[in-house]
């Protein structure tokens, strides 16, 4: 009898799980992008890219694959907003300023805004000061942005590079670069 007993316990249950399948079934062939995530589209179209988004080549890189890129540019718009982001920070900059740039380069800069506002001349030689030479003439350096901010971006882009969601490349030269404008919310 308990055999029995188990046995039509399980019959409801079986008949609520085929039920909710076979709505499932029809709720996706109505409609089909509800079926599965932007993610999980994005990573099948992904896996079928064409050889040169693949492999890539040596010139003319900034058109590779244009037409495939474009064409699914939404599809991977909406993929890595489904994946989200690790640092939300990231992208109210502004907001964030005081973290993410050089602190003596924000002092200076903002020392030269209120003089040009105040109407006084802007002492230029203090920036140029900040500007370190390189071993190349007319090519110089600056401390731009703070560690944090750097480790916080490839932290980002690491993140996103886990989602699966394809990354266009600049340029053909660039196997590793980023359109940070494509990253959610554009960096």
């Amino acid at each position: 009898t308990h055999v029995r007993f188990m046995r039509r316990s399980a019959a409801p249950a079986l008949f609520i799980m085929l039920a909710r399948a076979a709505a499932s079934q029809a709720a996706a062939a109505v409609h089909p992008e509800h079926e599965v995530g932007a993610l999980v589209r994005a990573r099948a179209v992904a896996s079928r890219a064409p050889t040169e988004v693949v492999v890539g080549s040596r010139e003319g890189g900034e058109h590779e694959g244009a037409e495939w890129w474009e064409r699914h540019d939404s599809l991977f718009r909406q993929a890595r907003a489904e994946w989200g982001q690790k640092h939300a920070e990231l992208y109210d900059f502004a907001a964030h300023e005081e973290d993410f740039v050089d602190p003596a380069l924000l002092a200076l800069v903002r020392a030269a805004e209120a003089d040009a506002a105040s109407g006084l001349p802007v002492d230029e030689r203090e920036l140029k000061a900040h500007l370190r030479p390189t071993n190349m003439a007319g090519v110089y350096r600056l401390r731009l942005l703070t560690p944090r901010f750097c480790e916080m971006l490839l932290e980002e882009l690491h993140h996103l590079a886990a989602s699966g969601v394809p990354t266009r490349r600049p340029n053909g030269m660039n196997r590793f670069g980023a359109i940070l404008e494509d990253v959610p919310g554009g960096l």
